[in-house]
């Protein structure tokens, strides 16, 4: 078997330039959430993805590109050798079952042959999100129709090393781009800042549709005493004689709720997925009525937090077999994928 290094494995010289299409395409510019150690880690291990996230335009998929996860130091992510055959197909999301075979619909294209190749080491944590370190480039185009959905097939034999080796992983939940904005102010019988922080996010609701989950939590407040979380879709950064710090969101909604013996107090709700709300922001800052405040109101408020959404990552399946590239059969099907670029 022939040798490809990771530097022929991204570098082909007199290949025209290629565009890239992330899947799913909500991770084209965040990190995806978390990371497998799959499909490189065991000696030798199969796994079956199946997607539906590009469906609408026919297309030419030309390479496959993995990157590394933005966040986990990884110190034994170690350069090694493994052989790997890549092949592609039509299918059936649906109707995913742990039968390799039977997830492909028609003839499935080997698009990246039986090949000893040199994949490099990780280190992380980045600063940013990393770019693919290494990239498949196809012997043979995966000719996508646009109309159904499609799965990569990763097989491994006779790897180098059985050392984790994580590639960026998306959920189905999507984090909002989160921001703090100014500083809280020291509630009565608290040490430390009131503070709010924002987990909004992308996702499946509880009845499985897409969503928009808003969730934020309030921390340092009063305890045991009533307390509000406002949320708005503008920061007029106010300045309000007898506040004890600036307002940080137009108050468009008031959720009341009352925090517990520690101060503590949250509050979740979905609404429906509208493409159109991506990109849109939402400020939000957390309040607790203080009778202790020996000056201005009597209230105490957090700091201001904004929530940028983002769009959703579309369903996948993905069936794995640990320790046999060669399986006919594997376990799952389970959520989740890993953020795979494709060069088209």
């Amino acid at each position: 078997m022939r040798v490809v290094t990771a530097f022929a494995l991204t570098l082909c010289a007199g290949l025209p330039a290629q565009s890239m299409l992330t899947s799913p395409e909500a991770a084209g510019d965040v990190d995806g959430i978390s990371n497998s150690a799959y499909p490189f880690s065991a000696a030798s291990s199969r796994f079956q993805q199946t997607m539906s996230d590009l469906k609408g335009t026919p297309r030419a998929f030309k390479s496959l590109s993995l990157r590394p996860d933005q966040g986990y130091a990884c110190s034994e992510c170690a350069a090694r050798t493994i052989e790997v055959q890549i092949t592609m197909a039509h299918t059936d999301i649906t109707k995913t079952t742990t039968t390799f075979a039977s997830n492909y619909i028609g003839t499935p294209t080997i698009v990246f042959p039986r090949t000893k190749v040199s994949l490099p080491a990780r280190k992380g944590p980045y600063s940013k999100l990393p770019t693919p370190d290494f990239t498949f480039t196809f012997a043979k185009p995966f000719l996508y129709d646009g109309k159904q959905d499609f799965l990569i097939d990763i097989q491994t034999w006779n790897g180098s090393s059985t050392a984790n080796y994580y590639t960026d992983y998306a959920s189905s939940r999507v984090y909002a781009d989160r921001t703090n904005i100014g500083t809280g102010c020291t509630a009565t019988g608290q040490s430390n800042a009131m503070s709010l922080v924002s987990y909004c996010s992308s996702q499946l609701d509880t009845n499985g549709k897409s969503a928009f989950r808003f969730y934020w939590s309030a921390s340092n407040g009063v305890a045991n005493a009533p307390a509000v979380i406002f949320a708005g879709l503008t920061n007029p950064n106010l300045a309000v004689s007898g506040l004890c710090t600036n307002l940080y969101t137009d108050l468009g909604l008031a959720l009341a709720m009352t925090a517990d013996a520690n101060g503590a107090f949250s509050i979740i709700f979905y609404a429906p997925f509208d493409v159109a709300w991506v990109g849109g922001v939402v400020y939000a800052q957390a309040m607790s009525v203080d009778t202790g405040r020996t000056s201005g109101w009597p209230l105490s408020l957090s700091n201001g937090v904004s929530s940028k959404l983002r769009g959703r990552f579309a369903p996948a399946k993905r069936v794995q077999h640990f320790s046999d590239g060669s399986a006919t059969t594997g376990a799952g099907p389970y959520s989740n994928q890993l953020v795979v670029m494709f060069g088209i």
